[in-house]
């Protein structure tokens, strides 16, 4: 039994997992997902859940930005391919949606969409995330009443 322990303590893997061979900052990481945590609470009223609508271009982008999804539990409610929407997502007016993309200027566009959809947007603001070398924006928008809405809300 010593022998086996010894033996197996020692053996190296022939592929070591991610966490030996990926570079990041984890750090300038956790404080990005942190502050945009921090600031999305700090702009949301606290009885309102917001849902995402997530730019997934970025494999290492895209698991920062479901962890700020999971931090307020709507990933399940949430869109995760913007600027695709999701028809089978339909959001009540004054739901705010988070937009979380690299790109500044997404509000236009994303209005185009969701007024196809029969859910008008009005934007309510933006925030810079911004540690380390990488920087993404939160843009804050909400659903407004539309005559359009024609299928049954969530």
């Amino acid at each position: 039994m010593c022998a086996l322990s010894v033996a197996s303590f020692a053996l190296v893997p022939g592929y070591p997992g991610m966490a030996w061979t990926t570079e990041y900052d984890g750090l300038a990481s956790t404080k990005r997902v942190a502050s945009a945590i921090s600031l999305i609470e700090e702009r949301l009223p606290a009885e309102d859940y917001p849902v995402f609508w997530i730019n997934n271009v970025d494999d290492r982008l895209t698991k920062e930005y479901r962890a700020i999804m999971c931090g307020f539990l709507s990933h399940g409610l949430s869109m995760w391919e913007y600027p695709r929407i999701d028809m089978q997502r339909v959001y009540k007016p004054g739901t705010f949606v988070i937009l979380i993309t690299e790109e500044r200027d997404v509000f236009d566009a994303a209005n185009q969409t969701m007024t196809r959809a029969g859910m008008p947007l009005s934007l309510s603001g933006q925030d810079l995330i911004s540690a380390g070398d990488t920087s993404y924006w939160l843009t804050y928008v909400r659903v407004e009443n539309s005559s359009q809405r024609t299928t049954s809300q969530k």
